[in-house]
């Protein structure tokens, strides 16, 4: 009898504890997020981003607090930036975790606002106008990239999304960084345990700063 009071003691200890972990991070997430009070006028995203991604889901992104700065004179960004404490801003089925540090660089910008884009955390992903479509937009210090990204599985698998990367630069690097990710096609050849179905979109984002590591 004592073993299994003793047994069952544990199990409401661990559960508590596992409720008090939940709370003090779902507590960090609404710390490490603002109410997004941006105003933009979709209109004004570039042309070119119009070919993959759609006024409709533009207005989605923007409807689900993801930050988007329009313009044809953003900041120059060249650089390698660290990101160590991104947290899930919106997820349609609010499945919230952290998120691996990942290094981000830009470089090449162009005058006619393209740029090469580059991910490197468990994996390396490299964009540029050459292959995807990548094209930056802004006024001031503040910016988005638009990324054309399409992804094969393995297999029959394939999907399409699009990325929107915004933050604003300082001398020291980035901050009130949103990246959001709408997968815009998925086909019937991939699982679920493979791609989250096509329209899903989920924001990160890190309020505190990103240095300049490079």
């Amino acid at each position: 009898m004592k073993i299994v009071v003793s047994v069952v003691g544990v199990a409401i200890i661990l559960s508590a504890v596992s409720r008090v972990i939940e709370y003090r991070f779902q507590k960090k997430i609404q710390e490490n997020t603002t109410p997004h009070k941006q105003t933009v006028d979709l209109t004004k995203v570039p042309s070119e981003v119009k070919s993959f991604l759609s006024e409709e889901n533009l207005q989605k992104l923007d409807d689900n607090g993801m930050n988007i700065y329009t313009g044809t004179n953003p900041p120059n960004i060249e650089g390698t930036y660290a990101f160590k404490n991104q947290v899930v801003k919106y997820d349609p089925v609010g499945y919230f975790f952290n998120v691996i540090s990942l290094d981000y660089t830009f470089r090449d910008q162009k005058d006619n606002n393209t740029v090469t884009y580059i991910v490197k955390g468990r994996e390396e992903k490299e964009f540029s106008e050459k292959g995807n479509g990548v094209i930056i937009s802004g006024e001031g210090n503040c910016f988005s990239v638009y990324v054309d990204n399409s992804t094969n599985a393995g297999g029959e698998c394939k999907s399409k999304s699009a990325e929107v990367f915004s933050a604003c630069k300082t001398d020291k690097g980035l901050v009130d960084m949103d990246q959001g990710t709408l997968w815009t096609y998925v086909s019937d050849k991939c699982t679920s345990e493979e791609h989250v179905p096509a329209g899903y979109l989920r924001i990160f984002t890190q309020k505190t700063l990103a240095p300049k590591v490079n």
